[in-house]
Formats: C-alpha cells, structure tokens, sequence
C-alpha cells in the first residue's frame, strides 16, 4: 500500500499510545472536519525517527 499525505500547515499533529506497543500519530485538522489516525509499530516510529534526524 502506498498513500502519500500532505498536511495543511495549520494542521495539530499528537501522538499518542495504541494498542500492542503501538504508537498513533493523531491529525486534527481545524479548517475542516477531517481528523486521521496513523498507526506505527514502535519499529516504523524509530525508522521515520532516524531518517528525519539525519536529515
């Protein structure tokens, strides 16, 4: 599965603990009604982590 998501700069991003260990990054977006949910093992959390701290 591929899904490219562009958030609105204005966009409240948290995150937040899930089920099993995971990890849950919530989106609010306050121009809209829309709010979305990404969902991360600890193991995708670290990757996306170090690639932005390398960057």
């Amino acid at each position: 599965m591929h899904t490219r998501i562009q958030l609105d700069p204005s966009a409240e991003t948290s995150v937040r603990d899930g089920k099993d260990g995971t990890k849950e990054i919530v989106i609010l977006d306050p121009n809209s009604e829309c709010s979305g949910v990404i969902e991360l093992s600890p193991q995708q959390l670290a990757a996306i982590c170090e690639a932005a701290s390398v960057q």
